[in-house]
């Protein structure tokens, strides 16, 4: 049997660093979702946020399972070793996946540039295995330039 590993996240909010973290109880099952609905709240307060991440292994009996059953629009997820939709080679080659830095990294940094620093990461850790090594280290300088002239507007 196999296991696949389901991700949710919540955006959290405080008001001081003293204070505990609190949810509106809405889940989102993608980060670019979650960081959509964060920078909307982010218009509408001036309280700290954060979003938080959650993990759950589900069991699955075959290589095909439904998307409603993990609660995802998807007719169907394949499990496969060579995956080129949930865990393609090129963001596997290391002894981790980079979509984990990028959910551990990204939602540090304000949202008017977390979108473009998620994109520089992507670039620069898939660079190595994707036969342009160039064109891709100049899409992660191109988003970390536009993000820093973002930066410079804050």
């Amino acid at each position: 049997m196999k296991v696949i590993e389901k991700q949710i996240y919540i955006v959290g909010f405080r008001k001081t660093d003293n204070d505990e973290w609190e949810t509106s109880g809405k889940s989102y099952g993608n980060l670019i979702d979650a960081q959509a609905a964060m920078n909307e709240l982010s218009k509408e307060t001036k309280q700290q946020l954060k979003l938080f991440k959650f993990g759950r292994a589900i069991p699955v009996e075959d290589e095909f399972i439904s998307g409603s059953a993990l609660g995802i629009t998807a007719a169907g997820t394949n499990l496969s070793d060579n995956d080129n939709v949930n865990h393609p080679k090129h963001y596997n080659s290391y002894s981790f996946e980079v979509v984990d830095v990028i959910d551990e990294v990204v939602p540090n940094f304000p949202s008017t540039v977390s979108g473009h620093i998620q994109n520089a990461i992507k670039y620069i850790f898939r660079a190595p295995f994707k036969g342009n090594l160039k064109q891709d280290l100049e899409k992660a300088a191109w988003y970390l330039n536009h993000a820093i002239k973002l930066v410079d507007r804050l």
